[in-house]
């Protein structure tokens, strides 16, 4: 009876159908983004084995990058490191062509590693997330986010406030009022910093 039932949820998993109730979750996740620490733990394994399956790889990176937000929300960066670590895996195997995967999942292996206060790999993996933007079509916010920790992982001055006013500019440029604040407060705080204020 056992081995029946295992062929039988094997058989579903396998059908087109698996990949019908993986795409409804998936695009919960991918719409409603304050959802997601709320669904993608309980159902990741499983839509990660129907992508895999069917060779969804492009999504199996999504699902895992939102399973490292997850669990560095939760602050269980070994997990967190984990997801990110097979997500990049699945990059280096070539098997996503999507340009606008890397400089998020880069950014990811920034902030994560920054937690965990590995300030060299965090600097690496900020340079690579510049670097990969340029190849891909994403909206600005993640530059600048990227130019944000750079300039505030900078060990000279006047380098973190070039990175802070090019992060501002961008986000003048591209009419992101929630970026240009955030701009606004990291060069706020630098000036503070500096005049003792």
């Amino acid at each position: 009876m056992l081995f029946l039932l295992l062929n039988l949820l094997l058989n579903a998993i396998q059908s087109k159908n698996a990949t019908h109730w993986a795409d409804s979750i998936y695009n919960v996740l991918q719409e409603e983004k304050e959802k997601q620490v709320l669904i993608s733990e309980p159902h990741t394994d499983t839509l990660l084995y129907i992508y895999q399956l069917h060779g969804e790889f492009c999504k199996s990176i999504d699902l895992l990058y939102i399973s490292a937000e997850y669990y560095k929300i939760k602050s269980d960066y070994k997990k967190a490191l984990s997801c990110a670590i097979l997500a990049n895996q699945i990059i280096e195997k070539d098997k996503c062509k999507s340009p606008n995967i890397k400089p998020k999942l880069y950014y990811l292996f920034a902030k994560i590693f920054l937690s965990l206060k590995d300030i060299k790999k965090a600097k690496k993996y900020i340079d690579l997330g510049i670097q990969s933007w340029q190849q891909s079509d994403l909206k600005k916010e993640i530059l600048i986010r990227l130019y944000l920790l750079k300039g505030a992982l900078s060990e000279n001055s006047k380098e973190e406030l070039y990175f802070y006013t090019l992060a501002y500019g961008l986000s003048i440029e591209s009419k992101d009022v929630k970026m240009e604040e955030i701009s606004l407060h990291s060069m706020g705080s630098f000036y503070a910093v500096v005049t003792g204020k």
